[in-house]
C-alpha cells in the first residue's frame, strides 16, 4: 500500500472519529457520553476547542484534577472599584476545594455600562502574569450585562467565565448596601459551582447552589441576614465525589 493511501485512510479514520465525537457532544445532555466521557475529553483545552465544549461544566475535570496553579483573573468597569479582597477570598476557597494553589490577577478594565455576554469572547482575557500550566477562571464584574433575566445577579458564560452585575446586586441591596461584598462572594462561588457542575436543585438556603438563591423573590430577611459564604457540607461532599470520577 502506498504512503498516500495510508495517509488518506488515516485522514478518513480521524474524520470519522471526529464526526462521531461531535455527534455525541450535540446529543442529549443526559446521555452517558455527555455525563461521563465529555468531561474526560474536556480536561484538555485543545479538545474543548476542537469539539466545541464550551458549556458550563466542561472545564470541570481541568479544574478538579490538574495540579498546576488555579488562577482567578478578574475585571471591573473602568468607573468602578471592586474590593479585591473579595476576589482573594473566592480564590482561596476555590483553591481549597480543588486542592490547588490559587493566584489572583487583575486583568484590567471593561467598558462602563451594559456589556453583551457574547462580547466577552473577544476580550482576549489573558494576564501577563499567568503561570504556565494554569487553569484560569475569568470573573467579569460589569455595571450590567445582557442578556440577563430580571431576577438574575450573575451568570456563567462558556466553560471558564462568569459575569456579575453590580447594578443588579446594588438594586437588590438598596436597604443593605454594606452586604454587597458578601453577595459578590456568593455570586462567585455560585458561578464556580456551575462551572464544575454542582447540583442546582437544592432548596437548602445554607447552600450556595440553593435553586432560589440570588433571586429577587428571596430577600435578605429570608436568610436572617446570613448570606452563605462557603459551600455547605452537602456541596463539599459533592465536590469530593466529582473529583473521584477522574
Amino acid at each position: 500500500m502506498s504512503f498516500k493511501a495510508i495517509v488518506l485512510i488515516a485522514l478518513i479514520l480521524i474524520f470519522c472519529v471526529y464526526a462521531y465525537l461531535k455527534s455525541q457532544v450535540m446529543g442529549s445532555p443526559d446521555s452517558r457520553f455527555n455525563q461521563t466521557t465529555r468531561f474526560v475529553l474536556a480536561r484538555r483545552p485543545v479538545m474543548r476547542t476542537l469539539l466545541g465544549l464550551h458549556n458550563p461544566g466542561d472545564a470541570r475535570a481541568e479544574y478538579l484534577t490538574n495540579s498546576g496553579p488555579l488562577v482567578v483573573e478578574w475585571f471591573q468597569p473602568i468607573t468602578e472599584d471592586v474590593n479585591s479582597q473579595v476576589v482573594q477570598q473566592f480564590a482561596d476557597l476555590a483553591g481549597k476545594y480543588t486542592g490547588r494553589q490559587a493566584k489572583v490577577i487583575f486583568g484590567g478594565s471593561v467598558s462602563a455600562g451594559t456589556i453583551t455576554l457574547s462580547a466577552l469572547d473577544n476580550l482576549g482575557l489573558k494576564g501577563a502574569d499567568v503561570p504556565s500550566g494554569s487553569s484560569i477562571i475569568y470573573v467579569i464584574f460589569a455595571t450590567d450585562y445582557q442578556p440577563r433575566d430580571s431576577a438574575e445577579f450573575s451568570t456563567t458564560h462558556g466553560e471558564t467565565t462568569m459575569a456579575i452585575s453590580l447594578n443588579a446586586n446594588r438594586q437588590f441591596l438598596t436597604n443593605y448596601p454594606g452586604d454587597l461584598n458578601n453577595y459578590l462572594l456568593s455570586d462567585m462561588l455560585r458561578g464556580f459551582g456551575d462551572e464544575i457542575g454542582l447540583n442546582r436543585q437544592t432548596t437548602d438556603s445554607s447552600c450556595i447552589m440553593d435553586s432560589q438563591a440570588g433571586e429577587n423573590g428571596r430577600p435578605l430577611e429570608y436568610y436572617n441576614r446570613s448570606i452563605s459564604q462557603d459551600f455547605c457540607p452537602a456541596e463539599q461532599d459533592q465536590i469530593k465525589q466529582l473529583k473521584l470520577q477522574y
